[in-house]
């Protein structure tokens, strides 16, 4: 596995300003067959790309984040071949193997309120799959897609409040 990781820090405390980019990408794998992204009843392999990029601003008592989650194409079994691959013949085919890509956003935001001294209020937000992206089916297998890679709820709402005393 080559793990590739690009990240870029700013702060000024002239101005108390915090920006922060973040890419982490991994390949799991240069073989296309080999990194399945589903697989019949539940035999669910590695994409070959799974990238998790993030942009974060900060500034005195607040913070924005947008975090962008990358998963690759694959196949369903690479066992089975479709008309195009190689080695392909009908004993070993299959009617849809291929598994499309996916892209997931996800925003979040804090905002610290101060009570003097050490204490504090923090009031935080986050909406996963900001753009409600299905996640892709996956054709004769045990579960609709893969669950380790791929959203399976949908757009999700979190807030909340954490104290500090």
């Amino acid at each position: 596995m080559n793990v590739l990781i690009l990240s870029r820090s700013y702060f000024s405390p002239v101005v108390s300003r915090q920006n922060t980019q973040r890419v982490n990408a991994a390949l799991l794998s240069q073989d296309r067959r080999a990194g399945r992204t589903a697989g019949t009843f539940g035999g669910f392999g590695a994409p070959d790309w799974n990238v998790n990029a993030s942009v974060s601003y900060a500034r005195d008592r607040y913070s924005i984040t947008l975090q962008t989650r990358y998963i690759s194409d694959g196949v369903v079994d690479p066992r089975y071949l479709e008309p195009g691959d190689a080695g392909y013949n009908a004993a070993n085919a299959f009617t849809i193997n291929d598994i499309d890509s996916a892209i997931y956003t996800a925003l979040s935001a804090r905002y610290e309120l101060p009570m003097g001294g050490d204490r504090s209020w923090e009031l935080f937000g986050a909406i996963n799959n900001l753009f409600d992206k299905d996640p892709p089916l996956v054709p004769d297998a045990f579960y609709p897609t893969n669950t380790t890679y791929f959203d399976q709820i949908g757009r999700t709402f979190r807030v909340g409040v954490r104290a500090d005393f």
